[in-house]
């Protein structure tokens, strides 16, 4: 890994919305460690859901790139850029999408998203090209080379929150704990 950045800035960021964690005895979670990253307080990540104002954004970074894969404007994001160099034909990354808008506002006019692009030559053509690699499985077909990003109105248990008409189906409610 190399030229990390958070938000745009490169080397020792000291910022609340980037941490690390470790499940200690909490077994259910699927990871042991790692990194998170959020758009409020980072300190507030694991709950309980408690407070008023936990969650209120910390700062108002906003991304281009990342406005193009959003339904809506951008009111904030926790973007985490790098360079790597992969040492075989396939590289793994796991994640958990979590977002304070759920259930509330699934379907209403917030929509958190989460994308992991990559960057590099397309195994195919050889042309450099940036995809979105955080898809809902299944998703990407002929008609939607892109497929569907993983959003809160997505992924969720099948039905609009209170700010929210109905919109969507549960078609991909098994991706939603």
């Amino acid at each position: 890994l190399s030229n990390g950045k958070f938000n745009n800035v490169q080397g020792i960021v000291n910022d609340n919305q980037i941490g690390t964690f470790n499940r200690n005895n909490y077994t259910q979670f699927p990871f042991a460690t790692g990194l998170v990253m959020t758009t409020g307080a980072v300190t507030v990540a694991a709950g309980p859901n408690n407070q008023t104002g936990a969650s209120t954004p910390t700062g108002n970074y906003t991304d281009a790139t990342l406005q193009q894969y959003a339904t809506n404007t951008l009111n904030n994001c926790a973007a985490l850029d790098f360079d790597f160099l992969a040492y075989a034909d396939t590289f793994a990354f796991n994640y958990v999408f979590g977002s304070e808008e759920y259930p509330s506002f699934v379907c209403a006019s917030y929509n958190d998203i989460f994308i992991f692009l990559l960057t590099g030559p397309d195994p195919v053509t050889g042309v450099t090209t940036t995809k979105n690699v955080a898809v809902i499985p299944g998703t990407v077909t002929a008609t939607n080379p892109q497929g569907l990003p993983v959003s809160i109105n997505t992924v969720n248990g099948g039905s609009s929150g209170g700010s929210g008409p109905d919109c969507y189906s549960a078609t991909y409610s098994a991706y939603y704990i």
